[in-house]
């Protein structure tokens, strides 16, 4: 090919192209060009012939996205009922008059098109030198890009000069005006991309015309004129691109729109179309950030399909909108030694991660660390003491991850202190000494049924993972989770956030019928965190099933919760040493203790059949401000019922407040009790208890004693009231010791 190369060059220079040819020839950037247009040309030459000269001039990189849009878009095709392009039938050494005519129109068509629209983008760049590097470009591009299969003989170069001569000897005058004529005219401007795209369809006789009026100059008057006059021609000019003379593709259905099969492809955008090798060994950073910003930059975003393995060695950038898709549905294999056979995996090196940006997404893949290896007996705990890395950061609102495995990196998903709120995650396993952490968030995060668990390892042992599996942090408010699972250290980490709320979700840990590996927390609450709640969830196998440690006045909600096999001397289901904890229903069973409460200023209640089964101590009350505990209760094979079970103390006065819910009080001290008032908490039917630690005088006065009279009380005397409304009681019984 090297006389073809130099008979190129010097017929390129014989045209007054301003740079040597030979010189474009050997440029590294349309060697790149000449190597890659075979293996993207039919789902992106377009986009391949920009990226590959995204930093050059942008004269030239606009003349090869001209040609580049030619190639793909099928605007060269000549030959009846074939979708060739001209180099096909260039390489047989024939080309008929109306060939000739065709891709020259064809060519120049698009040439025009380019100019105006560079014209518009760049209007202080002089007109003559945009042409001149505009047609450089458009020329070698064309030439070097060869589609599908290069010719056996020498047709192209037989040839070439014919093409040459079908756009370059239209006078470069007549062109820059026609350029103009369709900045101007916008029926220039259509009729001029409508033929460009699709001479064919526009019939031999015309082509010929449009042909000679471009050669002669009179282009744009005749078409205009040709539209106002023929009403065929401009309705033929007005109907889709896509279905002047292509192969068509139409869905057949009720509202179904026809289209090009050309353009029904590019729906399916592959890494693979721009670079991508997938073997897994290969590097594919480049090609798979390149297919993203492309993606962004030509549609706004979509989906991009990721086939076979890839190796990402550098940090990837998901742009706003776009979603890297796999061909895997919902991922857990038992067959261990099967991960790394998966398609549609991302093996990330451990010094990179993923990024998504705003709206982005990940589905129906696998992503694991580079290094990895897949034992079908399963990881030790060597090998899992070897994850390291972030798998995916996110960096900005509304992320999406769906469908998804997730395997060795020291974290799966990691917010950082980014403020990325409304992502949403789904059907995601992880095998991550880490699992999920948000941070910093204005919340309103959403995860359906999230699976942190030993997926790669297959004794309590090796299943050992240290770290949190869900966490959530500094005001990270809003945020649902409905079915998930962790099998950390700490399954779940709440702190200072508001409103987490989680729907029948599950912490786990080894265990082996013996204490060793129940450490850890379940649930864990932190630092100011109010109104969250857990519904139907369980935890198991922790030294506690359930820590809080709030600030006062906050409260956490535990509705249904199951907790069972916690530490047998020293576990605790609920531990509550700071704020206040509604527990309503649920079973507590077997274990050291159920609830403890220790903190002078936490109010907690127990009520709608809490079940305590097997534990030494259901209740152990150390400290508190406020513990109602509902009648209906159930505690059943515990040691003790109990422990440091104690009154609140009221000091005996002229008038005393009920201070809480609870039904049963001490009254301290000798001087007479005149008033009872039954401040903010006491509701009407309310029945409480009071028991005297001294003798004293309780006023007939508003409490309705028996007798109507007052009621002397002795030491350890009770007398049971039942409050009515407006600091009314009524006396229903009393104990006089």
């Amino acid at each position: 090919m090297e006389g073809a190369r130099n008979k190129l060059a010097q017929k390129a220079t014989e045209t007054g192209l301003r740079r040597q040819g030979i010189d474009i020839l050997e440029d590294e950037r349309f060697q790149l060009l000449a190597r890659g247009t075979g293996r993207t040309f039919e789902t992106g030459a377009e986009a391949a012939f920009l990226s590959m000269l995204q930093d050059g001039d942008p004269a030239e990189t606009a003349g090869l996205a001209m040609a580049g849009q030619a190639l793909s878009s099928g605007a060269l095709t000549i030959g009846k009922g074939t979708v060739e392009l001209p180099f096909h039938v260039l390489g047989s050494g024939k080309m008929s008059t109306f060939g000739k005519a065709s891709v020259g129109l064809a060519i120049s068509g698009a040439l025009m098109t380019s100019l105006f629209q560079f014209f518009q983008q760049n209007p202080d760049q002089a007109a003559e030198t945009a042409y001149d590097k505009l047609t450089a470009g458009a020329l070698l591009a064309l030439t070097l890009g060869l589609p599908g299969k290069r010719p056996k003989d020498d047709g192209l170069l037989k040839n070439f000069p014919a093409v040459a001569d079908g756009f370059l000897t239209v006078p470069r005058t007549a062109m820059i005006n026609a350029a103009q004529a369709m900045a101007e005219d916008p029926v220039v401007a259509d009729v001029t991309q409508a033929v460009a795209e699709n001479p064919e369809a526009f019939g031999r006789s015309r082509v010929q015309k449009f042909w000679k009026w471009m050669q002669d100059g009179t282009y744009a008057e005749k078409i205009r004129e040709l539209y106002e006059s023929d009403s065929k021609f401009s309705d033929l000019v007005n109907t889709p691109s896509t279905l002047r003379g292509a192969a068509i593709y139409d869905e057949g259905g009720t509202g179904s729109v026809a289209r090009s099969i050309l353009e029904r492809l590019r729906d399916r955008v592959s890494v693979k179309d721009y670079g991508a090798v997938c073997d897994g060994v290969t590097d594919d950073t480049a090609a798979v950030q390149k297919a993203i910003n492309t993606r962004f930059l030509r549609d706004g975003g979509g989906d991009i399909l990721v086939e076979g393995r890839c190796l990402i060695d550098g940090t990837l950038d998901v742009l706003q909108n776009v979603t890297l898709v796999g061909g895997n549905s919902y991922l857990d294999f038992t067959d261990r030694d099967w991960w790394g056979q998966t398609r549609s995996t991302l093996i990330v090196n451990s010094s990179a991660t993923i990024q998504l940006r705003n709206g982005a997404g990940l589905k129906g893949l696998v992503l694991y660390r580079k290094g990895m290896v897949f034992p079908a007996t399963g990881l030790t705990a060597a090998e899992v003491a070897l994850y390291e890395g972030t798998a995916i950061t996110v960096l900005s609102a509304s992320p999406y991850i769906g469908y998804c495995a997730i395997l060795g990196f020291e974290r799966a998903i990691d917010t950082g202190t980014n403020n990325t709120p409304r992502g949403r995650v789904e059907f995601v396993n992880i095998d991550c000494t880490n699992g999920i952490r948000v941070d910093q968030d204005l919340g309103a995060w959403n995860f359906q049924f999230v699976q942190c668990a030993p997926l790669l390892s297959n004794s309590d042992a090796d299943n050992v993972r240290s770290g949190v599996g869900f966490e959530f942090r500094n005001r990270s408010d809003w945020t649902t989770l409905v079915g998930c699972f962790a099998f950390n250290e700490i399954g779940y980490s709440i702190v200072a956030c508001n409103q987490i709320k989680m729907f029948g979700c599950g912490a786990d840990s080894p265990t082996d019928g013996t204490d060793t590996y129940h450490t850890g927390v379940g649930f864990r609450f932190r630092g100011a965190s109010t109104d969250c709640m857990l519904v139907g969830c369980q935890t198991a196998s922790h030294l506690y099933g359930v820590d809080i440690d709030i600030a006062d006045a906050d409260r956490v909600y535990l509705t249904d919760l199951h907790s069972w096999n916690i530490h047998s001397t020293n576990g605790i289901h609920v531990r509550i040493i700071g704020g206040d904890v509604s527990i309503l229903g649920g079973r507590f069973a077997e274990g050291n203790k159920g609830v403890v409460i220790d903190n002078p200023n936490s109010n907690v209640t127990l009520a709608g059949g809490t079940h305590f089964f097997d534990v030494t101590n259901a209740l152990d009350s150390i400290d508190y401000s406020s513990l109602v505990i509902s009648p209906d209760i159930i505690i059943e094979g515990a040691t003790t019922a109990h422990a440091n079970e104690k009154l609140t103390e009221i000091a005996s006065a002229a008038t005393i407040t009920i201070p809480n819910n609870e039904k049963m009080f001490q009254i301290t001290g000798t001087t007479d009790v005149g008033l009872i008032s039954p401040g903010s908490v006491v509701l009407a039917g309310t029945i409480v208890t009071l028991i005297f630690e001294s003798a004293l005088t309780l006023n007939h006065g508003n409490t309705l004693l028996d007798g109507s009279a007052d009621l002397a009380v002795t030491a350890g005397s009770s007398v049971t009231l039942q409050y009515i409304t407006g600091n009314t009681w009524r006396e229903i019984g009393r104990n006089i010791a």
